[in-house]
């Protein structure tokens, strides 16, 4: 749930910045499915960079724990046990669905009349 909510916030949050960017886009005459393809690109990179990013971070939380605390068991663990079906299941079914679900609700309301928006 964690995984799903901050994908969703942080591409519905960079979307919600970039109004004014759709604004111009369409009116220098970019199409529906354009659009869209620009929304579905930065979706993805968000993504992946945040998965890479995020995995990096958990190994390296892991295994210093694994170092940190392999005093405390007997026998001491030999080496950090990955759930690798797991975090499939949770990284495709949840952060690749937050995302999607913010890109069609994005590309739905991405097409801004250029006229109204206020001078800023």
């Amino acid at each position: 749930m964690l995984i799903g909510a901050a994908a969703g916030l942080v591409v519905g949050l960079g979307f919600a910045e970039r109004h004014r960017t759709f604004a111009i886009l369409t009116a220098l005459g970019a199409s529906a499915s354009q659009l869209g393809a620009f929304l579905r690109s930065e979706a993805a990179l968000v993504a992946i960079a945040g998965l890479i990013f995020g995995a990096a971070t958990g190994l390296a939380v892991a295994w210093m724990l694994v170092a940190l605390l392999s005093g405390v068991f007997d026998p001491p663990p030999e080496a950090v046990t990955i759930p690798y079906g797991y975090l499939a299941i949770v990284v495709i079914g949840v952060a690749v669905v937050a995302a999607t679900v913010v890109v069609s609700f994005q590309h739905a309301h991405a097409r801004v009349d250029p006229a109204a928006l206020k001078a800023e």
